[in-house]
């Protein structure tokens, strides 16, 4: 039987590295990591077969005063990861209702 894992990523830094060893010359916003799919490749190549059960995202938030494209795109991504039920995004930042945000 699988074992359940949780799966703790820190946005900025996943994906910024990613850009850095992937991106292959494309901005760096127009190529943009998938929690969920980061998570299973994670629980794939561990040594115990695994289920990535949980998957927390911890990201930053543009204030959409300031950056309202970007803040929309933001908000974009955040809602499609969360279509998982696994995924959680934790977001420090703009102002936003969500219980979600810190």
């Amino acid at each position: 039987m699988p074992e359940d894992i949780a799966v703790f990523l820190d946005f900025q830094n996943v994906h910024l590295t990613g850009h850095s060893l992937y991106g292959g010359g494309c901005e760096p916003y127009r190529c943009v990591p998938d929690p969920a799919r980061l998570a299973d490749l994670i629980a794939a190549r561990r040594r115990r077969p695994s289920t990535a059960a949980t998957v927390c995202v911890y990201r930053g938030r543009p204030d959409p005063n300031h950056q309202p494209v970007p803040t929309a795109a933001n908000d974009a991504q955040a809602s499609q990861w969360e279509r998982d039920s696994r995924v959680q995004v934790f977001r420090r930042g703009g102002a936003r209702t969500s219980a979600r945000t810190a």
